[in-house]
């Protein structure tokens, strides 16, 4: 494959920026599966000291499927310590009916809406609290077949750090998932608790251990994960880090980016 691909900014004035972007896939050996061209564009805002925003959308045509993505942010601070944060993410897949096959659809909408804290005075404390929707449509994973799943999620994040060797954060979220496919209802909830205990034992070295329990009402029962890490900072802004969990689980809507499995 050959990528070709131009992004630029442009400083449109009182604070606002354009983005603007094109890319071009090309197959140069092999079965052109996924030959594509996007195009998208952007629009950002971060000069004004009470609230920040930015939006993109993106446009995608290829071999196999067609897409549009679109994402839009802001931020606004309340005062010194607090912060409202809002985030959505919409994107939408078709894929084309190659070989006489039915073209398929996966529709996501993602809406996250959040309260920020942080102690501006001493920095011993900061926390989230957040509140997610998410909903999807999917015809393209068994032919025949249409997904509907929407989840409810809400969560509370917290970092204490009273000495300076030491933190502890802490974090509970809750979900609660409705699915239907092709007419059949089911539904279900989980919980997640877990905990993080972090020591600095040198100025380059840190040490944590973490636990978290995850339960559901899905026939799942009670999970439990735990795990150590070790840290070390190569450089200003560089961090390596190695860790081992135990046992643990997974679960897609609740862990997000973390790795949680044994």
């Amino acid at each position: 494959e050959a990528a070709l691909g131009l992004r630029n900014t442009f400083n449109v004035g009182l604070g606002l920026k354009l983005q603007t972007g094109f890319e071009k896939i090309h197959s140069l050996k092999g079965t052109a599966t996924n030959d594509n061209t996007a195009v998208t564009l952007g629009l950002e805002y971060l000069d004004n000291a009470i609230w920040k925003g930015s939006t993109r959308l993106e446009l995608r045509t290829g071999t196999n499927s067609d897409s549009w993505l679109s994402t839009i942010a802001v931020a606004s601070k309340l005062n010194r310590d607090w912060t409202v944060l809002g985030r959505n993410t919409y994107s939408l897949i078709k894929n084309k009916g190659l070989s006489g096959g039915a073209n398929t659809e996966n529709e996501q909408d993602r809406l996250q809406i959040g309260l920020a804290y942080r102690d501006t005075e001493t920095d011993v404390w900061n926390g989230l609290a957040r509140v997610e929707h998410r909903s999807e449509r999917n015809t393209a994973d068994q032919a025949g077949v249409e997904l509907k799943r929407t989840v409810e999620i809400a969560s509370l994040h917290a970092n204490w750090q009273p000495i300076r060797p030491f933190t502890f954060s802490g974090r509970y979220a809750a979900k609660w998932v409705k699915e239907q496919t092709n007419g059949l209802n089911s539904r279900y909830n989980a919980q997640l608790l877990s905990g993080r205990v972090i020591w600095e034992v040198a100025p380059r070295w840190d040490a944590s251990m973490q636990a978290s329990n995850l339960s559901g009402s899905n026939g799942t029962g009670r999970q439990y994960g735990l795990g150590l890490e070790l840290g070390y900072r190569v450089l200003e802004n560089l961090w390596l880090s190695g860790g081992y969990n135990f046992f643990g689980y997974n679960d897609a809507d609740l862990t997000t980016g973390e790795y949680t499995n044994k």
